[in-house]
């Protein structure tokens, strides 16, 4: 009988002491940043994000292509230069004034053309 009173006494115990767990999510994470580059020129760029005077290799597109460009976390939300240069260094693009949040779209096309003045783009250097 002193076995069921101990067995009784035990699981009162535990009982009594049960408590409920709440569970809630940290802060929400800051979503990513993205350069999304189509490259129509017909060779290879290399895409940097300028800020506080350094340039940051963001990745090469090859030509003909659009890439995904991701942006390292400490310059998420920060306002910048993007910097598109050939990989001859015969052309350099930029674009002032983006600000890296969600996904930035920049179009390069070859200098001469219509919508290149419209891109964006402000094209330094000249093509060979």
């Amino acid at each position: 009988m002193s076995r069921w009173v101990t067995i009784l006494a035990f699981g009162a115990l535990i009982a009594a002491c049960h408590r409920t767990v709440v569970v809630r999510s940290g802060a929400t994470p800051r979503s990513s940043a993205v350069v999304r580059v189509d490259n129509r020129l017909q060779q290879t760029v290399n895409v940097y994000v300028v800020s506080g005077g350094s340039d940051h290799l963001l990745g090469q597109v090859p030509a003909a292509t659009t890439a995904n460009l991701g942006v390292p976390e400490p310059l998420w939300g920060l306002v910048v230069q993007l910097k598109a240069r050939t990989a001859d260094g015969t052309l350099t693009f930029t674009r002032d004034g983006v600000t890296l949040r969600d996904t930035v779209y920049w179009e390069l096309r070859s200098p001469g053309t219509l919508f290149s003045l419209f891109s964006g783009a402000t094209l330094h250097g000249t093509d060979r």
